[in-house]
């Protein structure tokens, strides 16, 4: 088994949870680090796996493609408190990134301008084909459906399930593609993503059966891309009509929702890209350093944690 961790995700979520404001007896802010640890003791418990089956990937930074597509992708303007925040929660993932992990013996990585599920796509596809066995992503991002299309991918969530390709069938009622394109035609809020004014989830599971000709369209030009989707079913008819209006933001859309290895995404085309990924994590493994480990946790005045992360991996 290999274990591929949405650092950035797991740690967003320590931030934001309940011990995110938890601090040393100096004050020094400590809740991610400590939501993240706690995390990762609790994922290597469930799944049964050791520092060397596991890899962190990490955001680094928006995405440099979707920026240039659509310069609102995931805009927030931040005030003063805000921007301060950002700098104690950037400063605890410095130090889980070249401390912490390190120091138990588990890779990470980013690569600049690029999201953290982008890569983590490449890669477990990639080890699909290096390595037997599955690829478990250890993340509550409903993004990574799009990869659970076989047996060999799943996805390990936060309240523990494991979540699968039967299970994101019955809640999409699609696999793959037809994910990101139900995405695509609902919309992001979180990522400042627009959707088809006045179809929601449930309407658009319902147009389900028209994914491939909706896609066949956005591959076409001219006159042929706004052709009339053709349905005998008359309850769909004005809702496929906003469909055929809406193609282009469709078509972007999918651009900025569809993960690579999915759909097209002309920053991953290039072989070099994931050449590079590859000759990373298949490196040598770090080794690991307990005595460090337990030293950062006295440092951090993370003794509870200590015996457990230490024993679980």
């Amino acid at each position: 088994m290999q274990v591929i961790v949405d650092g950035s995700h797991v740690a967003n979520r320590a931030r934001r949870g309940g011990v995110g404001f938890k601090e040393r007896t100096d004050g020094i802010r400590i809740g991610t680090i400590w939501g993240f640890l706690k995390s990762l003791s609790y994922s290597t418990r469930s799944l049964n796996m050791c520092s060397n089956q596991t890899i962190v990937v990490w955001d680094g930074g928006r995405s440099l493609y979707r920026k240039q597509l659509y310069p609102g992708y995931k805009v927030h303007e931040k005030g003063p408190s805000e921007k301060l925040e950002d700098i104690v929660y950037w400063d605890q993932i410095n130090h889980l990134q070249r401390k912490f992990l390190p120091a138990l013996g588990i890779r990470s990585i980013n690569v600049k301008g690029t999201e953290a599920d982008d890569v983590i796509s490449v890669l477990a596809h990639e080890w699909m084909k290096y390595k037997s066995g599955q690829v478990i992503i250890v993340s509550g991002d409903t993004d990574f459906h799009q990869l659970l299309k076989n047996e060999y991918i799943a996805q390990f969530l936060p309240d523990g399930q494991i979540f699968r390709k039967e299970d994101v069938i019955e809640r999409w009622g699609t696999t793959g593609i037809g994910v990101a394109m139900a995405k695509s035609i609902i919309g992001d809020a979180s990522e400042k993503i627009k959707g088809i004014q006045g179809i929601g989830k449930k309407r658009a599971l319902n147009l389900v059966p028209y994914y491939k000709t909706i896609l066949d369209r956005i591959a076409n030009t001219g006159t042929q891309r706004t052709k009339e989707i053709e349905s005998d079913d008359k309850s769909h008819r004005k809702y496929l009509d906003k469909i055929t209006e809406n193609i282009d933001t469709i078509d972007r859309n999918m651009k900025l929702i569809a993960l690579p290895e999915t759909y097209y995404t002309p920053y991953f085309s290039e072989p070099a890209m994931t050449n590079e990924l590859i000759d990373v994590t298949l490196s040598s493994e770090c080794k690991r350093d307990l005595p460090k480990f337990v030293s950062l946790c006295k440092e951090w005045e993370l003794d509870d944690l200590m015996h457990e992360v230490a024993s679980s991996l």
